[in-house]
């Protein structure tokens, strides 16, 4: 029953138009995650989309940082996980932690062979 929640919670948020509506109902998804401990197909993309919504460098940061974990639980590396990553450098406020995430977005982008002038630029500045 919570996976299947969880799944509609993701269908309405990607049904709705209003940001506060298309949060509210990935928030309701990622309660659930968290509560009973879940993972699905689309945790990471829910986490990610927490942090494209989110207001606060903080609150971004940590919801990249939890679809950065959940990436990694499905042992999955891809352009969304790379994106993550370098959303995570983003809007991290310590140095070290910009470096690994920059370092990482390079690595996995470099594997995909997608490493091109517009990764360039965003990784490199």
């Amino acid at each position: 029953q919570s996976a299947e929640y969880t799944q509609v919670c993701f269908l309405l948020s990607q049904m709705t138009e209003k940001a506060n509506e298309r949060f509210y109902y990935l928030k309701k998804a990622v309660n659930v995650y968290e509560a009973k401990k879940l993972m699905d197909k689309y945790t990471p993309q829910v986490y990610c989309m927490l942090g494209e919504l989110s207001e606060t460098r903080e609150e971004k940061r940590d919801y990249y940082a939890k679809a950065i974990d959940a990436y990694k639980k499905k042992d999955f590396e891809g352009p969304e996980t790379a994106k993550a990553y370098l959303n995570l450098g983003t809007f991290s406020d310590y140095k070290e932690e910009k470096i690994e995430c920059f370092k990482k977005t390079i690595n996995i982008y470099q594997e995909l062979d997608e490493m091109n002038e517009y990764t360039a630029t965003h990784v490199l500045c």
